[in-house]
């Protein structure tokens, strides 16, 4: 009679072992889940039900939307949010796509040119807004050396204006635009263009049909981060603005500092939100679209 032993084969135990390590990791990051629903799902919670309660009899109403429609100044300050972020991201795509094109095409000097692009990212936006307007004021650096050289006979109103705002949202959104785009600039093989060049395609053709249609994805997305991220901008347009150019941002500061309507600056938050969202759902519609394109082109 024979017995047969059967061990138990190391493989066996690996799904039991990675099945371990992986609670032990969801235990882990359950106190950091619990701070982020603390920290800002619970507020989100808050500003959504405001939005939906009437400040005077504290029942559910559609009264503060209702507002952001009737009241031509906030139509106005929603149009003129979207205007100046869509502005900004124009200036920012090709000032960016400039730069790190430049950058991707030179290896030797890449790290020490992106890193001039990141030294902004750790200056204060309070301090840069600060150097702006001693550059752009009427006796700033700039119309002092306009007026030197002859080119105006008294100083241009460059600040305390929408010019001002857009020059200074344009200098602290243009490295956050960079760096999405560079990321996606350097996995570009640089044979497919050698390739182009190699069959008689000339440099603007190379570009057009070549390097253009790869690096729409950085291009996408540093657009995409730059939109999103102008639509909240509330110091720079402040203190650049002088009170002349109101975002949305400075309006739902206006509804809880002065007016003391929480309800009503709930409503204009959460519609700030919707306006993110909706940007963000746009995209992702466009690139499934894209790539259902390329598989009916690929089949």
């Amino acid at each position: 009679m024979t017995a047969t032993l059967t061990a138990a084969s190391p493989r066996d135990e690996v799904p039991a072992v990675a099945k371990a390590r992986f609670t032990v990791r969801q235990f882990a990051v359950l106190p950091m889940l619990v701070l982020y629903a603390a920290l800002l799902a619970y507020p989100m919670g808050l500003i959504a039900v405001r939005a939906f309660t009437s400040s005077d009899t504290g029942e559910w109403t559609l009264a503060n939307f209702s507002r952001l429609v009737t009241e031509p100044v906030t139509g106005i300050v929603v149009l003129d949010t979207l205007r100046v972020a869509g502005v900004t991201t124009l200036f920012c795509l090709v000032l960016g796509y400039v730069v790190s094109y430049t950058i991707a095409r030179m290896p030797r000097w890449g790290s020490f040119l992106e890193g001039l692009v990141l030294i902004p990212l750790m200056t204060s936006v309070l301090v840069r807004a600060f150097v702006w307007i001693a550059l752009l004021e009427d006796r700033g650096v700039v119309n002092t050396l306009l007026m030197t050289l002859g080119i105006t006979q008294e100083p241009i109103q460059l600040v305390y204006n929408e010019t001002g705002v857009l020059i200074g949202m344009v200098h602290v959104m243009l490295p956050l635009t960079i760096i999405p785009m560079l990321a996606v600039f350097r996995q570009i093989d640089q044979r497919l263009l050698r390739a182009s060049d190699s069959l008689g395609a000339s440099p603007w053709t190379t570009f057009w049909r070549v390097y253009l249609p790869l690096s729409l994805p950085g291009v996408i997305a540093g657009g995409l981060l730059c939109f999103v991220l102008s639509l909240g901008f509330y110091v720079t347009p402040a203190m650049l603005g002088g009170g002349q150019t109101m975002l949305l941002a400075q309006q739902i500061e206006v509804q809880v500092q002065r007016l003391l309507q929480l309800n009503q600056a709930s409503a204009l938050s959460l519609s700030l939100i919707l306006l993110v969202l909706v940007a963000w759902a746009l995209v992702a519609i466009a690139r499934i679209a894209r790539r259902a394109t390329r598989k009916g082109e690929e089949a």
